[in-house]
């Protein structure tokens, strides 16, 4: 399982954080958009956002 933290580009101030699922609703956007978002950033294609992502044990991330 994957944990993410999503930060803007220009201020480095965190937007979400958390599963995809939980990433996408913070940011307002469907699960399919915040994968292709992330996926473009690791390309290099985009610029707005920058992602952190983490693998985390499924315990570790139900116990935060």
């Amino acid at each position: 399982m994957f944990y993410f933290t999503v930060y803007d580009a220009q201020t480095d101030r965190v937007l979400a954080f958390g599963s995809g699922r939980d990433c996408a609703q913070m940011l307002g956007v469907r699960l399919d958009t915040f994968r292709k978002m992330l996926w473009r950033s690791q390309l290099g294609k985009y610029h707005k956002y920058e992602f952190v992502k983490e693998r985390v044990g499924r315990e570790e991330y139900n116990n935060e």
